[in-house]
């Protein structure tokens, strides 16, 4: 933005100011438009940063550092001669010569420029504009800037709740990773949520779709994406008119019909939805057009197999280039995911006819994954990746009498990559969820803590602040984004899994729920991982979840909101005899439940777990290997 505070009109934003030799509005022909009250929080600033290091690379030249790539604008504070002409460039990297490096080139400016009006202290940001930065470099600054010269604001749409999450663990990888996520998801939400602040700013569905549930862990979502899938609706039903979807809401000059991996953002978030918020509305204004979606699907498919792949596992490590990663596979995969949530809400809103019919394809698409994708001799999906074993093991269609042996080369495949990430957006966010519903918090946590290419840690050990766009950092020999939010899914895996927080199938919007956390035993006994904590807001209040372990001690702390039930697990580690006390009064022995607390309704065994029914309200557990410190 270019911004001369020369030609400013003193009064014109008064009622008094004499208009009457501007032009008038023009009124437009209503007919064509449908208005709307807006459904989202507005874009605000949420927060401001001072830099914390400016330098003088060159005579004259200065760069502010502020510590942490954001999107959104600075602020100039200056006071200097009529007509200096101030220019400040934004980006996310520097050359190493300390002046500021756009890794775009001339063809994605991020440069605002600033005329002094002369003779007072004077304070601008840009209006009409916003840029992905670290970085601030300025030039024609009249004399020596400081701290207070020029601070950052990030922009955001107003969704910032009480929800947080902290580990202590030796690494602090896993508190670098959430910073990171953070500070991805909230840069890339302006009104929509677009890929990245800086370089495209737009709604790719595959990079919305993949981060929701992470963005509704974090953040207060529930209007913001009640708005995104009406607009996905929209687009549907002002486009081709055959229920298909493009790969970019707004419409903006891609694919249409897009790639499978990301149009199922319309069936997927909106049941998401439903799951996080109870909202049986949106079911019921979304299903005959996710219907007609899935219908659409089916007509791309031949006998079982959706070949339509633009991207497929976008940014898998080992995709050289972009069209290495097209894969049916995992357009099939969303293909029966699609089906399968078309089934979920059809059985939610009682439509039996289209659960029979539904059904039946669903059962048509597992027999044919099977048949295209599964090498039974070797016991290998596709090309044997990552990915290529995750989807079809989170989806449990592997067949019965191989899916022994087929867990097993996963995890030996795991194994041989050294517990690196090797998948691409689509793989990281089942890869977490499948490690979660096996239970092998253990291996995640051993995949989440590594340093080394490919992996989270990798990218905080040289400097990362946001999420990169790829595991490497380049794409196609050139540096790419270093904020995006797309391999950020693992977000959810944080409060689902290590705190346990999540809402069973069966239920929707946390009337119910449970706390239950997976422990990465290993970890835990051995000192690398000791505690962590996490509050999750919700409709009905703050859900809290914390433990932590000393020797052989466990403590637990657990808050559960007015007009809910729950049921907390507290792990037993693998002691065999164990006291639980909750607030000094033991309510369980060995392998029996103490009645008598109130609250507690009922305890029970469950594998490792011990898990107690309670009622809304706040508790503190503490498990003891018997002997306990104390009778009762």
């Amino acid at each position: 933005e270019i911004y001369d505070a020369r030609k400013e009109i003193p009064g014109w934003d008064t009622a008094e100011f004499d208009d009457s030799k501007w032009a008038l509005a023009k009124l437009l022909d209503l007919k064509y438009y449908t208005f709307a009250s807006s459904l989202i929080p507005p874009i605000t600033t949420t927060k401001t940063l001072l830099a914390v290091k400016i330098t003088e690379p060159l005579p004259n030249v200065f760069v502010f550092d502020f510590g942490q790539i954001i999107s959104g604008l600075t602020q100039l504070t200056v006071r200097g001669p009529i007509g200096t002409k101030v220019t400040i460039e934004h980006g996310e990297l520097l050359h190493s010569d300390g002046t500021l490096f756009n890794q775009f080139g001339p063809t994605v400016p991020q440069t605002d420029v600033y005329y002094l009006k002369g003779g007072v202290t004077e304070v601008w940001h840009p209006r009409f504009t916003w840029h992905g930065f670290r970085y601030a470099q300025v030039t024609g600054f009249p004399g020596t800037p400081n701290v207070s010269s020029l601070v950052a604001m990030l922009l955001a749409n107003n969704v910032v709740t009480s929800s947080y999450v902290n580990f202590t663990e030796v690494t602090g990888i896993l508190n670098g990773i959430q910073r990171m996520i953070y500070f991805s998801q909230i840069s890339n939400l302006k009104s929509i949520p677009i890929d990245c602040p800086q370089r495209e700013r737009h709604g790719w569905l595959g990079d919305a779709q993949i981060s929701m549930e992470e963005a509704i862990y974090n953040f207060d979502m529930a209007a913001f994406y009640t708005n995104y899938v009406q607009n996905i609706k929209d687009t549907q039903s002002y486009g081709l008119n055959n229920g298909s979807l493009p790969d970019i809401v707004p419409y903006f000059a891609e694919l249409w019909p897009g790639d499978p991996a990301w149009t199922v953002a319309y069936p997927l978030m909106t049941w998401w939805m439903y799951q996080y918020f109870n909202d049986d509305r949106i079911l019921a204004s979304h299903y005959d057009n996710i219907k007609l979606y899935v219908d659409n699907l089916y007509s791309q498919s031949s006998d079982g197999i959706l070949k339509t792949s633009y991207h497929g596992d976008w940014m898998n490590y080992y995709c050289t280039s972009n069209s290495m990663c097209k894969s049916s596979l995992v357009s099939t995969f969303y293909y029966l995911l699609s089906v399968r949530t078309l089934i979920s809400m059809a059985n939610t809103t009682q439509r039996q006819d289209d659960v029979l019919k539904y059904s039946q394809l669903a059962k048509v698409i597992e027999v044919s994954f099977n048949r295209v994708f599964y090498d039974a001799n070797n016991h290998v999906y596709g090309n044997g990746t990552q990915t290529d074993f995750i989807l079809p093991l989170w989806l449990n269609i592997v067949p019965s009498e191989d899916k022994e042996i087929v867990l097993q080369l996963f995890f030996d495949l795991l194994e041989k990559d050294g517990y690196h990430i090797t998948t691409g957006i689509v793989g990281t966010k089942y890869l977490f969820e499948l490690l979660e519903n096996l239970g092998e918090a253990d291996i995640a946590f051993q995949m989440l803590t590594r340093n080394t290419m490919p992996s989270f840690g990798y990218m905080l050990s040289v400097g990362g602040t946001t999420l990169w766009e790829t595991w490497t950092g380049y794409q196609n020999n050139a540096v790419a984004s270093w904020n995006h939010i797309m391999l950020g899914s693992v977000g959810k895996f944080f409060y689902s899994s290590l705190l346990g927080i999540k809402s069973p199938g069966d239920f929707a919007g946390y009337k119910n729920f449970t706390v239950r956390p997976q422990l990465p035993k290993d970890a835990v006994k051995t000192g690398l991982f000791s505690a962590a904590s996490a509050t999750f807001h919700t409709s009905y209040g703050d859900i809290k979840s914390s433990w932590s372990f000393e020797t052989i001690n466990f403590k637990a702390n657990f808050s559960i909101p007015a007009n809910t039930r729950a049921l907390v697990s507290i792990a037993r580690l693998g002691f065999l005899h164990v006291t639980i006390l909750e607030t000094g009064k033991i309510v369980w022995q060995d392998t029996t439940f103490k009645p008598g607390v109130e609250g507690i309704l009922d305890g029970y065994l469950d594998g490792d777990d011990i898990v107690f029914e309670v009622e809304s309200g706040e508790y503190t557990c503490l498990l003891y290997t018997s002997p306990s410190p104390r009778d009762s």
